[in-house]
């Protein structure tokens, strides 16, 4: 079972709450960590959003090619998006 954290948070007057240090810890929150929001009812939902970076290098993990290969792919694959559009 998960390890539930419980603190209470004061927003300040400009609406900001500060996190605190065992839940940063806990959750590898850093300054420029990136939280997505969600209310649900009553409830407010944080969730810590991956690095947008690691997304895109775990999505080249097992191809091979260079950088400048799946640049140049992507490129034809937008101009046949375009070309699709625009020849309709």
């Amino acid at each position: 079972m998960p390890k539930i954290l419980n603190d209470t948070l004061v927003v300040d007057s400009k609406g900001a709450v500060r996190i605190p240090s065992s839940v940063r810890k806990a959750q590898k929150i850093k300054p420029g960590t990136i939280l997505k929001l969600k209310v649900v009812g009553q409830k407010l939902v944080f969730e810590v959003q991956q690095d947008p970076i690691s997304i895109l290098a775990g999505a080249l993990v097992g191809t091979k090619g260079s950088v400048e290969e799946f640049l140049r792919d992507r490129k034809l694959d937008d101009a046949k998006q375009q070309a699709k559009f625009f020849n309709k």
